[in-house]
Order: structure tokens, then C-alpha cells, then sequence
């Protein structure tokens, strides 16, 4: 017999639930972003373990990627409907068996196919990450906290593969690739449902178009696309800028280690600012330090190594913002999963728009193309930022 009472959950109840959803969001994320940003380490150690030809690396490179972009641009919108755990569950299993005929067939053309099978997989975990961060009050924190434990987890896993290769064998390196996608199955019943399914739509549903968008998710994931266009354009020449100033690889390679940790850090930054002083003056600041730090790659009387660690924290701290834009529009459940779309497409498009100008000019003037798209994304996002209120956290 029910008294009519509400029943109020306690508050510690509460934050447990709200850990949890936190907690499972940021873990499925770093099932389906893991293996893109450990991809140079693994494709090294195949090369230098196995016998891996370089057309190889290549296509598995490319086919991973490729798997990621496609499935999120054809089944992206999927995920902000019911069936959204379903698919989460079977993209996860894709990352599994994707990972597991990996460690099968590293040796022959098969793996091409399985890198594919996991990179949709992946591609579907990374969108559900924007499309969940509408279930929180402060999703800019949410990405900023993703991004450090991706990084952080990306990095200690390259640290030790050497260690792990030797051993347990290549193989290894693939169990634990497969594992992220284990843990993400374990924690998928805490991954927060879609909006339709939390509060039932009690009005006549009307006919809109799937593909449209609001002014402000536009403007947002312009931001995004362009952002990692213009790093794109900078940071996979890194190693070129470098050696123009005359600098051992050796010491290059110890800087863009050293600066994986400032990306570490500056999502910890990230994460605990929040909206504090709101969202357009973080993201304004951290694009304006992203491109001095950028300007100061190609001048040599700066130090490399300070830049090259700048330049990364500046890159992580911006780009939760900037990810939180798109979110926080009128229609950003429908707009946030077309965020890590943006993202590969612009750091894809960053090397292309650069062979031609290395080609035709002087190196520094990648970096100051590079560095314009930025200044220009930043825009795009404070004037989308502008036409909404943004309430500050404690």
C-alpha cells in the first residue's frame, strides 16, 4: 500500500549515482578513444617486433580511423535514443573482437579488417561520451577529466609496452586494448540513459529534420573542426620544427614525452576551474596561449622544449571548453555525438593543408596558418557562447 509520500534519496546516495554515470562516461570514452592516440606506439612496436611493412601500418592506421568516422556519422544519432545501451554494448563487443582478431592475425592482411571492426566500435563508444554529456550539469568538466585519464592511461601504457612485449609477446599489447573494452562493458549499466528515455514525451511528435541544426551547435563544431585543424597543421611537424633549429631527435622526442604530462595536468586544470569564471574567457585565454606557444615553435629564441609543453597544455585546457560548447546548445545531445567526428576530420585535414605549404614556403609558415585557424575557432566559439548564459559552478 503506498502512503503518497515521495520518497527523497539521500545525499549520499546521490553522489554516488552521479560518480558512477560519471565514472562509466568517462571509462566508455576511453575504450573508443585509447588505441587512436596509442596508435604510433603500437604500429612502432609491431614494426619493430613483427614483420610489419610500412603500406601495412598505413592502411591500419587509415581503416581504424576510417571505422571510427563512419560509424559515427551513420549511427551517431542513434545513441540519443533508446536504443542507446544496446549499441554501446555491441560496440564494446566490436572492441573486443576487434582487438582479439588482432592479436590472431598481426602477422598477415586479416588484421586490416579487424582494425575496421574495431575502429566502428570505437568510433560508436566516443560519440556516446558527447551524447551522455548533456546528462550533467557541468560537461566541460566532464571532458576535461576524460581527456587527462585518456592521456594519462595512454601514457603509462606506452611506458611500459616495451615491458609488456617482452614479456607476454605482441600479443599482449592487444589483450590490453581488448581489456578497455571489457571494463566498459562492466560499467555500462551506470552509463546514463537518453533524454527520451528518463521523461516521457507526453506531446505529439512533429516532423524535424535530422540533420539540422541550431546556430549555436553550428558555430560549436566549427570551433571544434577548426581548432584541430589548425593543431593539425602544427603538432605531427613537430619533430621537422625542430630539427630546423638544429635540435637532436633524441631531445625531441624527451620534449613531446614531457608534454604528454602538461596535457595531463591541464585537464586536472580543466576540470577544476569549470564555469567558474564562465566559458568564453577560459577558452579565449587558452586559444591565445595555444597560439603564442604555436608562434614560439617557429622562433628561435625561444625554448623548444617550453613551447612544445605549452603548446599541448594549451591544446587540452581549450578544448574542453570547446567541446562543452557544442554541448550546452539548444540541440546538444543531437550535436555532441558529431564531436569526435570533427576532431579526426581536423587533425586529418591539418597534415594535407601543410604538404603544400612546406612545399612552397618557409616551415614556419604552417605554424602561423595553423595558429590562425585556431584564433579563428576560438571566435566561432565565444560568439556561440555569447548568445546563452553560462552559470557558474563553486
Amino acid at each position: 500500500m503506498t502512503t503518497g509520500i515521495p520518497v527523497i534519496p539521500k545525499h549520499g546516495a546521490v553522489q554516488s549515482s552521479l560518480f558512477l554515470r560519471f565514472a562509466a562516461v568517462i571509462l566508455v570514452g576511453v575504450a573508443g578513444a585509447f588505441s587512436s592516440i596509442a596508435m604510433p606506439g603500437i604500429l612502432l612496436t609491431l614494426s619493430e617486433n613483427a614483420d610489419f611493412p610500412a603500406d601495412r601500418a598505413a592502411m591500419f592506421a587509415s581503416l581504424e580511423l576510417g571505422g571510427m568516422m563512419v560509424s559515427i556519422l551513420v549511427i551517431g544519432q542513434m545513441l540519443n535514443g533508446r536504443h542507446r545501451k544496446a549499441l554501446l554494448a555491441g560496440a564494446l563487443a566490436a572492441i573486443i573482437i576487434g582487438n582479439g582478431l588482432s592479436m590472431l592475425s598481426y602477422r598477415s592482411d586479416t588484421i586490416l579488417m579487424a582494425r575496421l571492426l574495431t575502429g566502428v566500435g570505437e568510433g560508436i563508444a566516443v560519440g556516446a561520451l558527447g551524447a551522455a554529456a548533456t546528462a550533467f550539469p557541468n560537461p566541460d568538466r566532464l571532458f576535461a577529466l576524460f581527456m587527462s585519464t585518456n592521456l594519462g592511461l595512454v601514457t603509462a601504457y606506452l611506458f611500459f609496452l616495451p615491458v609488456i612485449v617482452t614479456t607476454g609477446g605482441i600479443e599482449s599489447a592487444f589483450i590490453v586494448l581488448a581489456g578497455w573494452g571489457v571494463l566498459g562493458l562492466l560499467v555500462l549499466p551506470f552509463f546514463p540513459v537518453a533524454a527520451s528515455q528518463e521523461v516521457p514525451n507526453t506531446r505529439p511528435e512533429t516532423r524535424t529534420r535530422p540533420l539540422a541544426f541550431s546556430r549555436n551547435a553550428v558555430l560549436g563544431l566549427a570551433g571544434c573542426f577548426g581548432l584541430n585543424t589548425g593543431v593539425g597543421m602544427i603538432w605531427p611537424f613537430m619533430g621537422s620544427l625542430g630539427q630546423a633549429r638544429g635540435i637532436p631527435a633524441e631531445a625531441i622526442s624527451t620534449d613531446l614525452a614531457m608534454a604528454t604530462f602538461a596535457g595531463i595536468a591541464a585537464g586536472l586544470c580543466a576540470a577544476l576551474l569549470g564555469l567558474r569564471l564562465g566559458r568564453c574567457l577560459p577558452l579565449a585565454l587558452a586559444t591565445l596561449g595555444l597560439v603564442l606557444s604555436s608562434a614560439g615553435l617557429a622562433w628561435s629564441g625561444t625554448d623548444f622544449a617550453l613551447c612544445a609543453i605549452m603548446f599541448l597544455f594549451f591544446w587540452t585546457f581549450a578544448t574542453s571548453y570547446f567541446m562543452g560548447t557544442v554541448v550546452t546548445a539548444e540541440d546538444g545531445a543531437k550535436a555532441a555525438v558529431l564531436i569526435p567526428a570533427m576532431q579526426l576530420g581536423g587533425l586529418a585535414l591539418g597534415p594535407q593543408l601543410s604538404a603544400p605549404i612546406m612545399a612552397h614556403f618557409a616551415l614556419p609558415w604552417i605554424v602561423a596558418g595553423g595558429a590562425l585557424l585556431c584564433a579563428l575557432s576560438a571566435l566561432a566559439a565565444v560568439a556561440a557562447n555569447r548568445q546563452r548564459p553560462v552559470t557558474a559552478e563553486n
